[in-house]
């Protein structure tokens, strides 16, 4: 294949900059675009581990990684009361071993469009119509303007609105497998020291954490429901579902939910 074919990759999360740093490291020369004004730095905290600790030593990011990695030393599992019902050191609590890591979402992120600083990347940016010709592909920006590349690579989530422009709706199906996952960050109001806090009951879990940040507590709930949001993107709607199912959960719910941002 041609080092000099026009490489387009859609969306600056974690597949876009890591598909980006291969193509350029095997002589490709990508462009990457994201439709966000920057990066989003919100999302879960990501276990590094099997053959992405290889991959990621093979990119030269482990250590860096490492330097960013979450520090949890206490992981606690308590009932509603509060409880402990069970108690762990921090990389046994995540189930993590040898040189497995966690880091954040957003940690990772920076730490991968460092590594393809010099690929250039457009933030406000998406495509709103595609065409696949003889000898390449013809792609209509948001901004209007066209340009023609040999290959369009679509990195842009599980939601992909590239995807509903490429292929027929019988040509693909997201199937609702009932399960529902939220995280944001709130004041660090337990004063939490390098410590997690987990509460299961009835197919429903919340957790809070504090690490690096003490001024900050990371939450994750999750949760089975087969109801189906009307707008997947509107926040409000989210915010909303998520205090009616866990409006009597119990423990430190209600303190948590009243402090979402």
């Amino acid at each position: 294949m041609s080092k000099h074919i026009k490489i387009l990759v859609i969306g600056a999360g974690i597949a876009g900059p890591a598909t980006c740093y291969w193509l350029k490291r095997f002589g490709f020369s990508p462009v990457l675009i994201e439709k966000s004004a920057s990066i989003r730095k919100g999302g879960q905290a990501l276990d590094i581990r099997g053959i992405a600790t290889n991959i990621a030593k093979e990119m030269g990011i482990y250590d860096q990684i490492c330097d960013k990695r979450t520090q949890i030393n206490i992981g606690r599992c308590v009932d509603i009361a509060g409880n402990i019902l069970h108690e762990e050191q921090g990389e046994k609590f995540g189930f993590r071993q040898d040189d497995e890591v966690e880091i954040l979402r957003g940690n990772l992120i920076d730490i991968l469009m460092n590594k393809i600083s010099d690929i250039p990347c457009y933030f406000n940016q998406h495509i709103i119509g595609v065409q696949q010709n003889d000898n390449h592909v013809t792609v209509h920006f948001n901004n209007g303007s066209v340009e023609n590349y040999d290959i369009v690579i679509a990195a842009d989530g599980i939601h992909s609105e590239t995807r509903s422009l490429i292929f027929d709706k019988n040509e693909y199906q997201l199937v609702n497998l009932g399960f529902y996952i939220s995280t944001f960050t709130i004041e660090n109001y337990l004063d939490l020291n390098h410590m997690e806090l987990e509460c299961e009951a009835n197919h429903r879990l919340v957790s809070i954490n504090s690490d690096n940040n003490p001024k900050i507590a990371n939450i994750g709930i999750m949760f089975r429901s087969q109801h189906i949001l009307a707008d997947i993107r509107d926040e409000h709607e989210q915010k909303q579902f998520l205090c009616d199912t866990f409006r009597d959960f119990g423990w430190e719910t209600q303190n948590i939910l009243n402090r979402v941002p």
